[in-house]
């Protein structure tokens, strides 16, 4: 068998390696001989090495973040290190921590001062504002009452006016009157 696998493979070789001459020239072939390694298949083990080149990424990342801002003061593990959910992982100093709640302590304060003087003032605009509403009504109702007067007035002048003979003037003693003194509307309405 192994005879004939490296004739076939000569043949086939030499088919295809074969140089066609120029055109009216014969061809001309080479036979070469190619060494060929015949062995009996065996179980085994193989290593293969693969060289590429890319991007190593974890399986999983995790974000630490602080809770605060401030400056560390020690790191309590070291790199590399495994570390558990709830483990200190450094320690940051307390001066900063603490003189940024007292900042945020006074800016609290002034927001509620700012919050209280909006109040008082708004309560000091809403009085004024009801001040004014009530003297507006007040005055509307004025107005109403005169105008409710003018119009007894004007009906009183126009009942008096029909009420004159025709070419007596307004204000003129009304003939058969009794009373010269009393103007002629008042005895013309009253009676």
């Amino acid at each position: 068998m192994q005879v004939a696998l490296s004739a076939s493979l000569a043949l086939l070789l030499a088919g295809c390696s074969g140089a066609q001459a120029e055109k009216g020239s014969t061809t001309v072939q080479s036979t070469q001989k190619i060494p060929v390694s015949v062995s009996t298949a065996q179980r085994g083990s193989l290593q293969t090495q693969v060289l590429a080149s890319g991007v190593v990424t974890a399986a999983s990342q995790t974000a630490v973040l602080p809770l605060a801002s401030g400056t560390v003061r020690s790191v309590d593990v070291d790199v590399g290190q495994q570390v558990y959910k709830g483990d200190p992982l450094f320690a940051v100093d307390a001066e900063t921590a603490s003189a940024q709640l007292q900042q945020a302590q006074a800016g609290l304060k002034a927001a509620e001062a700012q919050l209280a003087a909006a109040e008082t003032q708004a309560d000091v605009q809403l009085a004024q504002v009801q001040t004014a509403l009530k003297q507006a009504q007040a005055t509307l109702q004025q107005a109403q009452a005169a105008e409710k007067a003018a119009m007894h007035v004007s009906t009183a002048v126009t009942q008096v006016s029909g009420a004159l003979p025709s070419g007596q003037a307004p204000g003129a003693p009304a003939q058969g009157a009794s009373s010269p003194s009393q103007p002629p509307f008042c005895s013309a309405y009253w009676s």
